[in-house]
């Protein structure tokens, strides 16, 4: 689980590019959770048979990155 994890680890930050300061954090949250609710969505259409588990992941400098892995 945890080497999947790592593997499908995505910086969310990375998905756009932010010219702007102002609420740049608050953006970057948003973008995260609509990604999750869409890879979850999409995931459950595509394999229905599969426990795919979409997270966000907040580093400890506050960095926000999505994954994908099976839940056993």
């Amino acid at each position: 689980k945890n080497v999947e994890m790592m593997v499908n680890l995505y910086q969310i930050r990375d998905f756009f590019e932010i010219n702007e300061t102002d609420n740049e954090r608050e953006k970057i949250v948003v973008l995260g959770n609509i990604l999750k609710f869409f890879w979850t969505t999409t995931f459950e259409k595509m394999y229905p048979d599969k426990k795919l588990k979409v997270e966000i992941y907040e580093e400890p400098d506050e960095e926000l990155f999505i994954t994908v892995y099976s839940e056993q």
